[in-house]
Order: structure tokens, then sequence, then C-alpha cells
């Protein structure tokens, strides 16, 4: 009771913060979502969440998660050492995910022309504007992460609240007013995605007169690369199911799918608020090798993750009849199955955090090999006996087929498979 009674003590302010940082936003966008709803045809939807299903593939390429080093070595270095670590993933981050972007659009441009031919879905400018953001996000993504492991929580409203709303406000502009349609949806996010980029772009200047150090960028580059191809490979648990329902359902009923998993997907909202709020303690946990302290924050996670998703189940039929204005009901049943995937989506990345906090890179790259095998032949079975259904319950099992190769692949197959000394040293050269 004592761990319990510190963790509410200490961390309900900065939990309140992280939770309105997203709920603000959040009641915004339900607010807004009918205007949506009225203004957006199902194949406008269709076409939103088919694009926007293959960032799970591009966006760890194109930002090569450089961040995931800056956030290894956060406890671990004093403060000159983390900034020389800030500017180098700083840098990195406007060089390399530039090039990667190119590489990103070819490959879907390729894909696209080659192998789905015969799609109904335009490709242009759709695909253009669903990736765009991915690299201008890179350095957004290291600025929120360095709020919240410095605890600095009101900052991080800030900036999230900049650029969610931002992004409401366009999307609206474009779709309600302009009648934009899918392009005006995708727009109003590449276009906030663009304006906070440069604010950010400007506010850390400094960062960019400090010298790239290439004994440094060799560090973070074999840390990253595991992790990279791992979280790529997420693509089949995030972005697979809408890729194969293109193929063998109408745009329609893609639609109505799509709407009922960006309905559940409001979740996500007080999943990363609660786990924005742990994830400080777990990395220090961590570091500190204090396995039992690490446990318990884990669990009083993914135990609040839980008690929030069954409330959302509860009230998602009214919840949906509003926001849709009464035009999308038949999403409900695809909403409610997602909902059950933020409890073990939550499970996963968890584990996966702890994985990454202990710099067992490759075994994190192992488990998204062996479950994401796992996950193609599941999505394959349960996409061809029952369609849409199949697909959702496909995103809910794929966390758990991932959380347990994790499992496996650390108890059991580390030192068969992957050898004893495989971390990559993190000394300074």
């Amino acid at each position: 009771m004592s761990i319990l009674k510190k963790i509410i003590s200490v961390k309900s302010f900065h939990l309140s913060v992280y939770m309105l940082a997203s709920l603000g936003p959040m009641v915004v966008s339900v607010l807004l979502n009918p205007l949506f709803a009225i203004n957006m045809s199902p194949k406008d939807y269709a076409i939103c969440g088919y694009y926007n299903s293959f960032n799970p593939i591009f966006l760890p390429l194109i930002n090569f998660l450089f961040v995931r080093y800056y956030l290894k070595r956060y406890f671990e270095v004093d403060e000159s050492e983390r900034k020389r670590i800030k500017a180098t993933v700083y840098q990195l981050s406007l060089i390399v995910s530039f090039g990667l972007l190119i590489v990103a659009l070819v490959s879907e441009l390729i894909y696209m022309k080659y192998f789905n031919s015969n799609s109904e879905l335009p490709f242009l400018p759709y695909s253009i504007l669903a990736l765009v953001p991915c690299y201008f996000q890179s350095i957004y993504i290291l600025e929120l992460n360095e709020l919240r492991m410095s605890s600095k929580s009101v900052g991080y409203l800030k900036i999230n609240w900049l650029s969610a709303f931002s992004a409401l406000l366009l999307s609206l502009l474009f779709v309600v007013i302009f009648k934009w349609g899918a392009m005006g949806k995708l727009l109003g996010v590449a276009v906030a995605s663009a304006f906070i980029f440069l604010y950010l772009l400007l506010k850390n200047k400094d960062l960019l007169k400090i010298k790239l150090d290439r004994s440094l960028v060799k560090c973070i580059v074999l840390f990253c690369l595991p992790i990279v191809i791992a979280d790529m490979l997420e693509f089949f648990s995030k972005g697979f199911d809408k890729v194969f329902l293109e193929r063998i359902v109408d745009p329609d009923q893609l639609g109505y799918y799509t709407v009922g998993f960006s309905i559940a997907g409001l979740l996500s909202v007080f999943s990363k608020a609660i786990s924005d709020t742990f994830a400080p303690d777990i990395y220090e946990a961590v570091a500190k090798r204090d396995l039992s302290k690490g446990m318990k924050y884990g669990g009083f996670q993914v135990a609040l993750i839980a008690v929030i998703v069954l409330l959302f189940i509860l009230f998602l039929p009214f919840i949906i009849d509003i926001l849709t204005a009464g035009r999308y009901v038949k999403s409900t049943k695809f909403a409610m199955i997602i909902s059950l995937s933020s409890i073990t989506s939550g499970i996963y990345f968890l584990i996966n955090n702890v994985m990454i906090a202990l710099g067992k890179t490759k075994t994190v790259l192992s488990t998204k090999l062996i479950g994401s095998g796992f996950c193609v032949l599941m999505y394959y079975f349960l996409i061809k006996e029952w369609g849409t259904i199949g697909a959702s319950w496909g995103i809910v099992l794929s966390y758990l087929i991932l959380s347990i190769s994790n499992f496996a692949c650390y108890f059991i197959g580390e030192r068969i498979i992957l050898g004893k000394n495989y971390e990559v040293n993190y000394k300074r050269r």
C-alpha cells in the first residue's frame, strides 16, 4: 500500500497535466467530428485510413528512431553529455530523415504502381500528404520526449496543444469550408506539422552549432538499427489490416472499418497520458536495475488503462452515434472490438520499452521478426474468414502475440539464438 500511496501522491499532478494535454484536443475533436462525418464520404475515410496505414512501416524508417538512444542514455549521463547526445540526434533527424523520406515515397510509389495497380484509391496527392508529416514530426517527437523525461509536464501540454489544435482547425477549414474531403483532412495535418517543425527549428537552432561527433553517430546507428527494423515490423499489427482489407472489400466497407478504428483510437489519448506519466520512472527503475519498483509502476499503468477501456466500451454505441451524426453507426462493432487492443498494446509496449532501456535491442528485433510472422498468418486467416470483423480481432490479438514473442526471445532464446554478448557499447569513444 505504501508504494501505491507514493505513486498517487507524486504522480497525480503530472498525470492530470498529461491527461489534459491529450483530453483538450480530444474534446475539441469529438465536438468537431460530426462536421467531418457530414462532409466526408466512406471513400474519403477509406483513402485517409489506407494511406495512413503505411505510416507504421515508414515512420520508424524516416525518423530512424534516433530519439530512442537519447531516452536510453538520459539517466546514465551528466547534463553536458546529455546535451551533446541531443544535438547529435537533432542533426541526424534533420539530415538523414529527409533522405529516408524520399526513400519511403519512392517505395510506396513502386508498390502502388507494380503490386497494387488495380486499386480503386488514387495515389496522388494522398500518399505524399500522409507521409510528409512523418519527417516534420522528427524534432517534434524529440521535443516531447525531452519535456517528458525532465518531468516538464506543463511545457509538454503547451507544445502538444499547439500541434493538435492547429491540425484540427486547419483540417476543419479544408474539409468543412473548402469541401476538399480526404485531401483536406490529410492536408490539415501536413500543414500543421510543417508549422510546428519550423517553430522548433528556430527554438533549438543552437543545437545546430554543436559539432557532429562521428563516433557518437556510429553508436546511435548501431543502437537504433535493430529497433528501426523492429518498429517497421509493427506494420503487421498496425497497418497490415487495412492494406489487406483494401484488396478484398469495397471502399465503403473499408471506410466504415476506418471510422471504427479511429473512434477506438480515442482511447490512445488516455493510454498515452498514463504511459507518459510513468515512463520516466520505469526508465529510471531499469537504469538502476530496481525490478520491484519497475514492476509495480508497470502494473499500475496497465490496470489504469484497462479500467478506462471497459468504461469506454460501455458507452460506445452512444458515443459513435453522436460523433458521426448517426451516419456511421455500422462502425460500432469494429470500434468495440478494437478498443480492447489498448489493453494488449499497453502490455506489449511496456515490455518493449523495458527491453530497450536494458539495451537489448536485438531481443526487440528478434521479437518483431518472430511475432510479425505469426501476425501475418493470423491476419490472413482471420480476414479471409471474417473480413473486417476478423481484422478487428486481429489488431487485439497481434499485441498478445508480440508480447508472448518478447518473453520467449528474452527468457528462452536470448542466449541460444543471439549469444551472450550482443549489447551495444555505449561508452564514449
